[in-house]
C-alpha cells in the first residue's frame, strides 16, 4: 500500500485518516500487515476482486483510483536515491509498478514515462530487471511520437537516460542513439548532474573505438568540469565509463587499475551491488590479461558472497558466472567449470542476458567435444545478431578460439554445417547441448 499521492505533510490530517482506517481494517482482518519496517498492508484477495467489482459499477471512481494510484507511486518512485537499504524499501513496490504502468501507458503518458524509468534504475542489481527494463522499451513507440515529444524535457530525459542505460545492458546499438538523445535534453535545463550521468551512459553504449568514443569522453570531461565537486557515487560513474573507454581501446593495464580503484569506492560507499559490480568487473579483466588462476580465484569468492547475500536474485550474476567459466576453463578446471553450466544457462535467460553464452564452446573445446562447440559457437553468434548486438573483444575472442579449436579437430567443411545446425538450437537445446 502507498499512502497518499507524497505531497502530504508528515502530520496532515489526510495522512493521519488513512492510517486510522488502515487499522481498523487490519483490526477487522480485512487487510494483512507485514512485519517489515515499515509495515506494509495488503487487501485480502477476496476483498480486492469485491473492490474492484463495486468500484467498476461506481460512474468513473475506479479510473479516478487508478489515476490517484499512479500519481502517488510516481512521487514515491522519484523520492528515490541509490543506497543498497533504500533500494530494498522501493523494490516492495514493483507489483505495485506493474500495476500502475499497465494502467498509465493507455491513460497517462507523463506518468508511464516516469515510473517506468524510475522502476528500471531501481531494479537495476535485482532479478526484476528484466521485466522493468520490458516495460520501459515497450514505450518508446509512445515516446518518439508526438505525445512523448510533447512531454516536458525533464520528463523526455529522464526517460531517454534510463532507456539508453538499460540498452548498454543488452548490447543493443540503439543506446549510442538513446544516450545523445538525453544528453542533449538535459544540457539545457541546467541540471548538471544529470546530465554528467547522461555523458556517463553514452560514452558505456559505444563498443568501438573510434571518433565517436573520443567526442563522448571529451563531452564527459567537458561536463565534469561544468559540474560541482562530485560526491563518491559520481566518481564512481565517471571512473566507470572512462575504464569502459579504456576497454574499448584495448588498454587492458589500465582497465585493471580503473576496475581496483571502483571496488575501492563501491566500499567507501558501503555498497554491496557496486562492489560486487566491479568485482566481476576485475574478474573479467584478469581473464583478459591472460591472469586465469588469480580470476578464478577471485570469482570463486565473488560467487561465494553473492550466495550467501541474495544469491540467483542478483543481477550481476551472469557476468560474474561469465568471468569464472572462462578462468576455470583455461586452467583446467573442466568438471568445475562445467557444473556452473545449468545455472549459468537459468541465469542467461532469467536476466536476458548474453554474458554467459561466449564461455561455453570454448569449454565444450577444451573438453574435447568439438562438434558441439562448433554448433554452440553457431547458437551464441545468431542470439547475438538477433538482439542486433556484437560480441565485444573477449567474447568475441572465446568464440573464435572455440572454433579455430573444431575446424583444426574435424575441418573447415564439417565445421560449417555444425554451425549452421547450431543457428537453429533453441534455448533449451543449445543449454542441454552445453551441458554435455
Amino acid at each position: 500500500a502507498v499512502i497518499g499521492d507524497g505531497s502530504e505533510a508528515p502530520e496532515s490530517p489526510a495522512r493521519w485518516a488513512v492510517i486510522d482506517g488502515l487499522a481498523t481494517l487490519a483490526d477487522r482482518s480485512l487487510v494483512t500487515v507485514s512485519a517489515d519496517d515499515p509495515p506494509r498492508y495488503r487487501l485480502l484477495d477476496t476483498m480486492r476482486a469485491f473492490a474492484r467489482q463495486a468500484m467498476a459499477e461506481t460512474d468513473g471512481e475506479f479510473e479516478a483510483v487508478r489515476r490517484q494510484h499512479a500519481r502517488a507511486l510516481t512521487a514515491w518512485f522519484m523520492r528515490y536515491t541509490p543506497s543498497d537499504v533504500a533500494t530494498q524499501l522501493y523494490m516492495a513496490d514493483i507489483e505495485n509498478a506493474r500495476e500502475a504502468i499497465g494502467w498509465a501507458r493507455v491513460h497517462d503518458l507523463h506518468q508511464a514515462a516516469l515510473l517506468t524509468a524510475r522502476a528500471a534504475r531501481i531494479s537495476t542489481f535485482y532479478v526484476w530487471r528484466n521485466e522493468c527494463t520490458q516495460w520501459l522499451r515497450a514505450l518508446q513507440p509512445a515516446m518518439v511520437s508526438s505525445a512523448g515529444q510533447a512531454l516536458p524535457a525533464e520528463v523526455q530525459a529522464t526517460w531517454w537516460t534510463e532507456m539508453a542505460r538499460t540498452a548498454t545492458f543488452l548490447g543493443d546499438p540503439q543506446a549510442r542513439t538513446a544516450a545523445r538523445r538525453a544528453l542533449a535534453l538535459w544540457q539545457p535545463l541546467q541540471q548538471p548532474m544529470q546530465a554528467l550521468f547522461a555523458a556517463v551512459v553514452w560514452v558505456r553504449s559505444i563498443e568501438q573505438a573510434g571518433d565517436e568514443l573520443d567526442e563522448a569522453c571529451a563531452a564527459l570531461q567537458a561536463q565534469a568540469a561544468a559540474t560541482p565537486p562530485p560526491t563518491a557515487r559520481e566518481r564512481f560513474w565517471l571512473l566507470g565509463a572512462l575504464t569502459k573507454a579504456a576497454l574499448v581501446r584495448g588498454d587492458d593495464a589500465a582497465v585493471l587499475e580503473g576496475r581496483l580503484a571502483e571496488v575501492t569506492l563501491g566500499q567507501e560507499l558501503g555498497s554491496d551491488d557496486l562492489v560486487e559490480t566491479a568485482e566481476s568487473n576485475v574478474v573479467n579483466t584478469l581473464n583478459a590479461l591472460q591472469r586465469h588462476a588469480e580470476a578464478a580465484e577471485r570469482g570463486r569468492v565473488l560467487l561465494s558472497r553473492i550466495d550467501r547475500r541474495n544469491r540467483d536474485e542478483n543481477a550481476n550474476l551472469p557476468w560474474v558466472l561469465a568471468g569464472l567459466l572462462e578462468a576455470l576453463t583455461d586452467i583446467g578446471r573442466l568438471d568445475e567449470a562445467r557444473a556452473l553450466v545449468p545455472r549459468a544457462c537459468a541465469v542467461s535467460r532469467r536476466f536476458n542476458a548474453l554474458a554467459p553464452l561466449p564461455s561455453m564452446p570454448w569449454l565444450a573445446a577444451s573438453q574435447g567435444r568439438f562438434e558441439a562447440a562448433a554448433r554452440l559457437v553457431g547458437h551464441v553468434r545468431q542470439r547475438f545478431e538477433a538482439r542486433g548486438a556484437t560480441p565485444d573483444r573477449g567474447e568475441n575472442g572465446l568464440l573464435e578460439r572455440a572454433w579455430q579449436a573444431a575446424e583444426q579437430a574435424l575441418g573447415a567443411a564439417q565445421v560449417d554445417g555444425l554451425l549452421r545446425l547450431g543457428r537453429a538450437l533453441d534455448e533449451d537445446a543449445a543449454a542441454a547441448l552445453a551441458a554435455g
